[in-house]
């Protein structure tokens, strides 16, 4: 009981950086070593690591767990290159909108109006209906996503919000057209596959499969979600059907 509450808020900060594949293994041991005689004072018999002493305190951090775990966390993916970043944003946009709803999240038409999305009113069901109740997208989970759709998210994202910081191209001159080259790269496959191998992107779909697009599922939290965004200079919430 001693070593499982004693290692337990270790164990606990492991799982949170590690399984999602934040950090790097060899980083966050070395962030987190431990004392050298951190087992005579866990064995000692008195003292206040003992649970029948006066004094214990079971919730406290025996081990020297990172403070700031987490912004270390989200140190590797502040380090990823900007065009990694808005692929991870793209992909989570298409994880958590219907696929039915980016026409009028992004899409530009001659009228120009102007995005809405989805407005949530507390209405009463009415008296002897008994159907499904619809569970809200941030509680059900990410949904898969073929690729083609995500790099038509890519495409409108860098479109309305990196235009200021590419270089200068006056070989295009029809609008849309250097950002369809970007995201037609070799480099952004290339992306997609590194940040599959991080495991920030989970491909749902067989690597064989010939018919339909590749699949991908997003694996990052809404909260690095919004870090990236900020970075990057987008309004995460205006661009969310259902915004948390």
């Amino acid at each position: 009981m001693r070593l499982t509450r004693a290692f337990k808020p270790s164990l606990k900060a492991a799982m949170e950086t590690l399984h999602p594949r934040i950090m790097n293994a060899e980083h966050w041991c070395k962030i987190n070593e431990p004392e050298e005689d951190v087992l005579e004072k866990l064995f000692q018999t008195t003292g206040p690591l003992s649970p029948t002493r006066r004094g214990y305190d079971e919730d406290s951090n025996l081990l020297p767990i990172n403070k700031g775990k987490g912004k270390e966390g989200q140190a590797g993916i502040e380090a990823l290159p900007r065009m990694s970043k808005f692929i991870l944003l793209a992909s989570y946009i298409a994880s958590s909108n219907p696929a039915k709803t980016d026409l009028r999240m992004f899409g530009r038409g001659l009228d120009e109006k102007k995005r809405k999305r989805r407005v949530v009113r507390n209405k009463a069901p009415p008296k002897g209906s008994s159907g499904p109740v619809k569970i809200p997208q941030p509680l059900v989970g990410p949904s898969p996503f073929p690729l083609d759709r995500m790099l038509a998210i890519l495409g409108a994202l860098i479109e309305n919000n990196d235009v200021e910081s590419r270089l200068p191209a006056p070989e295009f001159t029809i609008p849309g057209e250097y950002t369809d080259m970007e995201i037609s790269r070799v480099g952004t496959y290339a992306s997609v596959n590194e940040l599959t191998s991080l495991h920030l992107l989970h491909r749902t779909s067989a690597a064989d499969r010939l018919d339909g697009p590749p699949m991908f599922k997003c694996a990052i939290s809404h909260n690095i979600a919004q870090s990236l965004a900020k970075q990057l200079g987008i309004q995460l919430h205006e661009i969310l059907w259902d915004p948390v």
